[in-house]
């Protein structure tokens, strides 16, 4: 059962409306579940519409409680959610009047508040409790799914370049002074930093980037560097900044150099599977959406 100190997920304001009415009754998490895996190459702007409005009556369920989900379980149907919404807005940005870019900035903006607030909790709670019980404030520290968290820091600093590219050169900058550091998702934060670049025209320092010394990287990256490389020299730079933000979407190996460098462990849930298969999918919209 959820804690009273964590039913600020369960509020209806963390979430926009979509439509007139965008509530569905009678949710259950098998009930998501049955919609997610029936969703085909085939699958309609509709019905991820389906998905993410279920989402959100599923959370706002006055019967959650009975479901036994925890935080996490929480969080992962509201990244189902956004992820859902971001297809929507993506496949269809020129002419969307569904999705527009402040409502998918208000709910980025109420997870990652969220997220934030729950783990200051955590941390308050492990201190009080750390004399008895010799338990580490990280041991409860909430996190997102990397490329989602990255995905939403993308649409939280929309048209903010700066402060995105601060957000990417400090996750260089932590990744690469942890032992054993997560290699593949360095090659990807470099697809991540050459998207804003791109957006801001800054030509110079995203070639100079792309030519730097390539020991060290995979094939796969250098062929995808190879690719921005040669739509620069024949002037083709339509799309680009769309390819480079959708690489650095998709985790290409599941095991890396040091170990995933997101979770405790190599498992992951049938929830989490889902999601990074709704990335992928997000991932090949962007490429169409150029």
């Amino acid at each position: 059962m959820l804690q009273a100190s964590n039913t600020r997920l369960l509020h209806s304001n963390n979430f926009v409306s979509i439509g007139d009415n965008d509530r569905i009754y009678n949710t259950y998490p098998l009930g998501l579940d049955e919609l997610i895996h029936s969703l085909s190459e085939s699958s309609t702007i509709i019905d991820y519409l389906s998905i993410a409005n279920y989402c959100k009556s599923l959370i706002l369920n006055p019967a959650i409680n009975s479901f036994n989900l925890k935080i996490k379980d929480i969080l992962q149907i509201w990244e189902t959610r956004i992820l859902c919404l971001c297809l929507v807005y993506y496949s269809k940005k020129k002419s969307n009047t569904v999705i527009n870019e402040k409502m998918l900035q208000f709910e980025t903006n109420n997870i990652l508040e969220q997220v934030k607030y729950l783990n200051n909790s955590n941390n308050f709670i492990s201190t009080a409790n750390s004399t008895n019980l010799n338990i580490s404030n990280n041991n409860n520290k909430i996190k997102l799914n990397t490329e989602f968290n990255n995905l939403l820091m993308h649409l939280k600093y929309n048209g903010k370049d700066m402060q995105l590219l601060e957000y990417y050169y400090h996750e260089v900058f932590k990744s690469r002074s942890i032992n054993g550091m997560n290699i593949e998702y360095l090659e990807r934060l470099q697809f991540a930093i050459l998207s804003v670049l791109f957006k801001r025209n800054d030509i110079i320092t995203a070639y100079n980037m792309i030519n730097m010394d390539e020991t060290g990287i995979s094939k796969i990256y250098q062929e995808k560097m190879k690719v921005i490389q040669q739509k620069i020299e024949d002037n083709e730079r339509k799309g680009i900044e769309m390819y480079c933000l959708s690489v650095s979407l998709i985790k290409n190996k599941i095991v890396c150099d040091g170990g995933d460098g997101d979770d405790d462990d190599n498992t992951n849930s049938d929830n989490e599977d889902i999601n990074n298969n709704l990335i992928r999918t997000l991932a090949q919209t962007l490429l169409r959406s150029t």
